[in-house]
């Protein structure tokens, strides 16, 4: 699913009204990363073992792995370098 940024921007218009909602906002984010990785582990161990079984030749699972981690590194530049908490000092 791509979301071309669409998901990000909510959260960088976010107006807390009291510290609960905050943390809990805050909360969300954090388990949308954990998820995210999830995902692109399994998409990578995916592609691996299909290199694995048709050969193993030209490692082609290096650029799954790199743009993964390119978009996960962005998704979690904006939940942890942006974060909603107040008590977090960056």
């Amino acid at each position: 699913m791509v979301m071309c940024g669409h998901g990000r921007r909510g959260y960088a218009r976010f107006d807390v009204a009291d510290a609960a909602d905050a943390e809990e906002a805050q909360s969300r984010r954090e388990r949308s990363v954990m998820r995210h990785a999830s995902r692109v582990g399994t998409i990578v161990f995916v592609c691996v073992a299909i290199w694995l079984l048709t050969g193993a030749g030209y490692f082609w699972p290096g650029w799954v792995l790199a743009f993964g981690l390119l978009r996960f590194g962005v998704h979690a530049h904006d939940v942890y370098g942006r974060p909603l908490r107040a008590d977090i000092d960056h």
